[in-house]
């Protein structure tokens, strides 16, 4: 998920939650766990109770318009989270293409009022 976060980083929000109900566990894990992104956690389990996760880690991929656009073991050999999966989510998120459009868009203005 580190190198996911780096490779994606003005695109993809990586966030750890952990549904372990001792919180020493988590802190433990993570002060022994190199994690290059939020985390939090769910003592409670409603998540991993809502979502049914199966194994650990279990990763969802939540697009800008709040739809699950891919959930499972990213390690699976069935079918393993890839660079090209996200980036396919990516470019088909409509908060992102809009992102996008307004940044292209701010990015002509400026370069227009430099006369050339």
């Amino acid at each position: 998920m580190n190198e996911f976060q780096a490779k994606f980083k003005d695109d993809l929000i990586v966030i750890g939650l952990s549904s372990d109900k001792q919180i020493s566990t988590v802190r433990e894990f993570m002060g022994k766990t190199e994690m290059h992104y939020p985390q939090a956690a769910d003592p409670e389990m409603r998540t991993y109770k809502a979502v049914g996760v199966q194994g650990i880690p279990h990763v969802l991929i939540i697009s800008t318009d709040g739809v699950v656009r891919w959930q499972g073991f990213p390690g699976s050999n069935d079918e393993p989270l890839t660079e090209a999966i996200i980036e396919q989510i990516i470019n088909a998120d409509p908060g992102i293409a809009a992102r996008r459009a307004e940044e292209a868009k701010k990015k002509t203005a400026s370069g227009a009022g430099k006369g050339g």
